[in-house]
């Protein structure tokens, strides 16, 4: 069931509750995501609302999209890896420096520059060392 709180769109929060199922682990990595009619059904919502949640989900890069295989949750990167952010179009987002407290935080080395990106009201900050970035 999606929680909805006061002020937050609707695909917003049907994105925090799929998030929520991937953390949990009741969408493991390398699961598909049931398709979007699925998701339309299940939560009583508009195709758009899923894609749209969808689109956050894989901008945070918890979601893959294979042609002629669906959408899947994200396995986690083998060492060494660098994962791919896809930045969506409607997306807000930034290349610069980290703050000190970042740098810290994220265990980011002097000099390695952070993207911020902001899909709704989600904002993610990703180590450009550790992430290649895309945009759709």
């Amino acid at each position: 069931m999606i929680q909805r709180r006061p002020g937050t769109a609707l695909y917003v929060a049907l994105a925090e509750h799929l998030r929520g199922r991937i953390e949990r682990g009741d969408l493991a990595p390398g699961m598909r995501v049931p398709a979007i009619t699925a998701l339309t059904q299940e939560h009583d919502v508009s195709r758009e609302t899923v894609t749209r949640a969808l689109a956050i989900l894989r901008a945070e890069g918890l979601l893959e999209v294979e042609l002629g295989r669906g959408t899947r949750v994200r396995r986690p990167a083998e060492a060494g890896d660098r994962s791919v952010v896809t930045i969506q179009r409607y997306a807000r987002w930034e290349l610069r420096m980290p703050t000190p407290a970042e740098r810290a935080e994220l265990d980011i080395p002097e000099g390695v520059p952070v993207m911020d990106v902001q899909v709704g009201t989600r904002r993610m900050i990703y180590p450009g060392d550790r992430f290649t970035f895309q945009s759709k």
